[in-house]
């Protein structure tokens, strides 16, 4: 229990950092197209780009960041140097909402003699944008893997705990993610956007100092060091399997397990049958018998195969779950001016900042998450048999199916705003208010919340679990690397839109005026490219077979007897007689 004593006093520090660096990062993003269209003065779709390309970008980051961690620096230093490089990059972008210099002048939106920012001023403020975004990507690639390394997964007691500690560790990203939405968006749209921007800074600054903090307490890893890695490990199996490609396989049973006592995996992985091509990376040519002095390039290990294999298997899932991060990604763009355009009083005295309606489903995954947990969990588990009540691959198409149906929502609501715009005569007014609740958009962002929550936490378990376990961090980092591609799918789709609907002249579907464009064809567009999806998905699970957890473990087992009579030499294959 010691040990899980010690993860518990490292966990404080992490679920800190996670809540400051969400709240830090999210607040400049999930505002960012107001900054953009109203500060900025770029246009509605040049606006919605500059968020779906940050935030993309953003995310896809977490790979470099996973990389960095495993094979130059260690996660400490990581995070630490990554955190300073988000200090920075908020900093830049808090000197461009303070320095007049650093932003066009004001003018009358849509006015002709309103000018967009200079190429300078574009410089600075795209600088620190990315700036923001490397180090965001490379401390949230590695925070979570800090304190979890600290569990002992071969504990029964603990492995309990370690799911704990990702559940926990989500909520309070969803916590940081609230903070922004209502607190830090509020405060950009009825104070400043410099203040809001500031306070964001300070969140980070204390983010880094609370992980350094740490230090004395936390577990750390040493780079590869000159160790084989996983990529290395997976351009061999590819280049073997070429060059034995005039080889034949004789039997599976017999192809080349490797040394018993070979650390470099510490587990072995069972033979499957499909992508047997692959198998020929672990076929030995009778006519050059291996030795110590072999080429991995020329020889490889089943487990070595099969790891491959594994990657091979979940990327068709995670391809088919990118079209859903597009559609999320409408929560923060094209949602978020419909937002603007209605009624958002709660009281006479207050109301809502557009951009923190996008709170509702955070807060929503925030109550649901431990009731699908402790409710839905147990009662889908009697029905059904399975440990996790649904499998996951099942989690995922429910979230696929529910990303469909917000969009039609979605397209329903904005021919009542239309209709509603066009009664009171506003269709020509782009910044006055249609006398329409906000209340009616919040039922399209109850619907993402839920298919976020479903598809999410389906994927990360998914790529947990089925993934090989040294790649374990670069292939959960693939949840973020889905949304990181839905971002630019998004901004993809919509310059498609406008260019396909503006030939001939017209204002097309998504116009800097909303009221003049037709976004409900854009929503019902997103809906069809989802059906789409779902099918090609439901293809991709049928055909998907889960792992094996059955394996081999040798960091447990030395002694482990495996099946192959020929274990340090392989197989034997014969070539074919054209060869």
């Amino acid at each position: 229990m010691a040990f899980t004593a010690r993860a518990w006093r490292v966990a404080p520090f992490i679920f800190a950092v996670v809540t400051l660096e969400s709240a830090a990062s999210l607040s400049i993003g999930i505002n960012l197209f107001t900054f953009a269209f109203n500060t900025e003065h770029f246009s509605l779709a040049t606006a919605a780009n500059i968020v779906t390309n940050f935030m993309g970008t953003m995310f896809l980051l977490t790979l470099l960041g996973g990389l960095v961690a495993d094979l130059w620096w260690s996660r400490f230093k990581t995070i630490v140097v990554s955190g300073v490089l988000e200090v920075l990059g908020i900093l830049l972008v808090a000197l461009v909402a303070s320095i007049e210099s650093l932003t066009p002048p004001e003018c009358q939106l849509l006015d002709a003699s309103c000018n967009s920012a200079t190429s300078s001023q574009k410089a600075v403020f795209f600088g620190g944008l990315y700036l923001l975004a490397l180090g965001a990507g490379g401390v949230k690639a590695n925070i979570a893997t800090m304190g979890a390394v600290h569990f002992d997964e071969n504990s029964p007691v603990e492995k309990k705990e370690l799911g704990t500690y990702f559940n926990t560790y989500f909520i309070l990203f969803c916590i940081g993610a609230l903070i922004a939405i209502t607190a830090l968006v509020y405060t950009q749209e009825n104070v400043s956007f410099e203040v809001g921007y500031l306070i964001a800074l300070g969140c980070m600054v204390l983010g880094v100092i609370v992980a350094a903090a740490g230090y004395p307490l936390y577990q750390h890893n040493s780079p590869i060091n000159g160790t084989q890695s996983p990529v290395t490990s997976f351009a061999q199996v590819v280049v073997a399997a070429f060059k034995n490609r005039k080889l034949q396989i004789l039997s599976p049973e017999v192809l080349h397990q490797g040394p018993l006592d070979d650390s470099k995996m510490g587990y072995r992985i069972e033979h499957t049958d499909q992508f047997t091509f692959l198998d020929r990376a672990a076929i030995v040519d009778y006519n050059s018998p291996p030795t110590a002095q072999t080429s991995p390039w020329k020889l490889c290990t089943v487990t070595q195969v099969e790891e491959v294999k594994l990657i091979l298997r979940i990327l068709p899932i995670f391809a088919s779950t990118i079209v859903l991060n597009c559609v999320i990604a409408q929560v923060q763009t094209v949602t978020l001016q419909q937002g603007r355009t209605m009624d958002r009083r709660i009281t006479k005295s207050f109301e809502i900042p557009p951009a923190s309606v996008a709170a509702l489903p955070v807060v929503f995954m925030i109550i649901a998450l431990p009731i699908y947990d402790r409710i839905f969990v147990p009662i889908a588990r009697r029905a059904t048999g399975h440990e996790s009540g649904i499998t996951y691959l099942q989690r995922i198409s429910v979230g696929l199916l529910l990303a469909i149906a917000s969009m039609v929502v979605a397209a329903l609501v904005e021919k009542k705003r239309i209709r509603v715009a066009r009664e009171f005569g506003l269709l020509d007014s782009p910044t006055a208010r249609v006398p329409l609740k906000i209340y009616w958009i919040m039922i399209q962002y109850f619907i993402i919340g839920l298919a976020d929550m479903f598809t999410f936490v389906g994927l990360m378990e998914f790529f947990y679990r089925e993934a090989p376990e040294r790649v374990r961090n670069m292939s959960t980092a693939l949840t973020f690397v889905s949304l990181s591609l839905g971002y630019f799918l998004s901004s993809t789709i919509v310059d498609i839109v406008k260019s396909v609907t503006t030939k001939g002249g017209g204002l097309g579907w998504l116009p800097s005026n909303i009221n003049k464009g037709n976004i409900s064809n854009f929503y019902l567009l997103l809906a069809s490219i989802s059906a789409v999806n779902f099918v090609v998905y439901v293809a991709c699970a049928r055909w998907y077979r889960y792992r094996n957890h059955g394996d081999v473990d040798l960091t447990l087992d030395r002694d482990v007897e495996l099946p192959s009579k020929v274990t340090d030499i392989g197989s034997v294959s014969k070539r074919p007689l054209m060869a």
